[in-house]
């Protein structure tokens, strides 16, 4: 099996519960890689960086959470 589709599919199937096919994958590679290809390059690149673990301000606003409990 060389073809990386086909065991990007297999790999996905050892993770998740369902199964997708090596044509899914191709398609949606073609379609991400040319959106980011229209794309401006050190936009892309800078949005694609790893967070900064030790740092409050990487987590993103949605993932923030309040508790308040009633007194």
């Amino acid at each position: 099996m060389n073809d990386p589709f086909a065991q990007g599919a297999e790999r996905f199937s050892m993770h998740y519960s369902f199964s997708v096919s090596p044509n899914l994958l191709r398609r949606v590679f073609e379609r991400v890689s040319g959106r980011l290809s229209d794309c401006d390059e050190e936009w892309t690149q800078q949005e694609m960086k790893a967070p900064e673990t030790n740092s409050v301000d990487s987590i993103t606003p949605c993932a923030r959470v309040v508790i308040a409990s009633p007194d």
